[in-house]
């Protein structure tokens, strides 16, 4: 006849080892994921760096390439119309900022370099970079509406100034959108609960 304690004990055991193997599981299947994810890597320096080739394929990598090609399509309408009072210096500013801020978290992300920093870190950087230049933008469009408004429509019939305004308007919805892709892939967790943290 066994004991009641031994049979306690024996509960005990299958229970950890139940929940044992349901974490290994977990660990064993979230590492599947990244190696999927990350198939390629790259030494440099003595040091190994992951290349995700599958970001460009999700929805963060395409919205990264239109912000380039609006930044660039800015850049060249900033050159080609004629300034007035800084509002042609400020866009083709804001432009080439968030131009290579825009290449600069790509890189990273393809590289897996982002992943050096905490989760938390790289939200908020990342999203307050976003964040920022979408202001940028919005004051670039009110600095050229205005100056529209008070000389280029009554000094001249180009269309290019509008053309400028409408594209920075575009680069300005692009990127609120973009952070707020950020915001719900963010990751806040930086540890996986243990089943010896739990009392059984």
């Amino acid at each position: 006849m066994s004991h009641p304690d031994d049979e306690r004990l024996r509960s005990i055991s299958e229970t950890v080892l139940y929940y044992s193997k349901i974490h290994l599981d977990y660990k064993n299947d979230s590492k599947s994921k990244r190696n999927k994810r990350t198939k390629s890597n790259v030494e440099l320096s003595n040091s190994l760096i992951y290349l995700d080739k599958d970001y460009l394929k999700g929805t963060e990598g395409f919205v990264k390439l239109l912000e380039i090609c609006l930044c660039i399509l800015c850049i060249l309408l900033g050159f080609w119309i004629d300034g007035v009072d800084g509002e042609r210096g400020f866009a083709l500013f804001i432009s080439l900022i968030a131009l290579l801020s825009t290449i600069t978290i790509l890189v990273s992300k393809l590289l897996t370099i982002n992943r050096r920093l905490t989760p938390q870190h790289w939200f908020v950087m990342e999203a307050t970079i976003y964040l920022t230049l979408a202001l940028g933008f919005i004051f670039a469009v009110g600095l050229i509406a205005f100056v529209y408004t008070n000389f280029w429509l009554e000094t001249t019939n180009t269309a290019l100034p509008v053309i400028e305004a409408v594209f920075l308007s575009m680069c300005s919805i692009i990127y609120i959108i973009d952070s707020v892709i950020v915001y719900k892939h963010r990751q806040m967790r930086t540890w996986i609960p243990f089943v010896s943290d739990y009392k059984i």
